[in-house]
């Protein structure tokens, strides 16, 4: 094959694949939207997990349980010694949701995909749609990851377990920004946004009244904005604080 019959048949694949994601704008909506007025909150995603299988049950994609509510699918191509895996998360967060001019607005009170996790799960599922009609075209296996419980930082470890067991090249985790203009992706290489993390601190020392911070025993620990602290913690390291002489 040369070089110019290549490109072709690419540029063909990328248009077909562009009509079929089209082809497909009104189901992703229409799940978006259903999941963002039923949002669940962490280690609780029942019935997004459940909506998430019906659709691979439908589309008849093999898929096994990576924790209580986690998934992950296979779409095997034409080769399984390459593999790449798609990554979602599904979980809400507990905010009050006033979008009232919403007919999709949340209907649990308290809870809300303020973070655009509904939009994720709509959007993999799509993707899932479209893989299926090519998956002829695939020269490899694509595993279709949907995480439980991130916003509370878990549901990773059952997911690379369940990867572990792959020879897995590469993982593609894409979030929505609101920031970014409709239309664009934006990439870049290394690490660029922070991740949730859970740390317990333990202060020993004279306790004082909380308006008067400095007659206690460990003076650095005065009143200071909390931005401040946090600033100081990687510094710290194992030593978050010491008394004043």
């Amino acid at each position: 094959m040369s070089d110019t019959t290549g490109s072709r048949l690419q540029q063909e694949s990328e248009l077909t694949t562009l009509t079929n994601a089209y082809a497909h704008h009104d189901y992703m909506v229409g799940i978006r939207r259903h999941l963002h007025s039923h949002p669940e909150l962490s280690n609780h995603e029942a019935s997004t997990s459940a909506l998430i299988a019906r659709e691979f049950d439908a589309l008849g994609i093999g898929y096994v349980r990576a924790g209580e509510h986690g998934l992950v699918a296979t779409i095997a191509g034409t080769r399984e010694d390459r593999m790449v895996a798609l990554r979602a998360d599904m979980d809400a967060l507990p905010i009050v949701e006033e979008n009232s001019h919403l007919d999709y607005i949340s209907q649990v009170p308290g809870v809300m995909h303020a973070c655009g996790h509904d939009g994720h799960v709509a959007m993999l599922l799509g993707a899932a749609r479209i893989l299926m009609e090519q998956k002829s075209l695939l020269k490899g296996t694509v595993k279709l990851c949907f995480q439980q419980a991130e916003e509370v930082g878990d549901g990773t470890k059952e997911i690379l377990a369940e990867l572990a067991r792959h020879p897995m090249e590469a993982i593609f985790g894409i979030h929505l920004w609101s920031e970014l203009e409709s239309g664009l992706i934006s990439v870049e290489p290394g690490a660029r946004m922070a991740s949730v993390d859970v740390f317990e601190i333990r202060v020993r020392g004279a306790g004082t009244h909380g308006a008067y911070p400095n007659r206690g025993s460990i003076r650095s620990l005065q009143p200071r904005p909390s931005f401040s602290i946090a600033r100081r913690l990687p510094a710290a390291r194992s030593t978050l604080w010491r008394p004043s002489p």
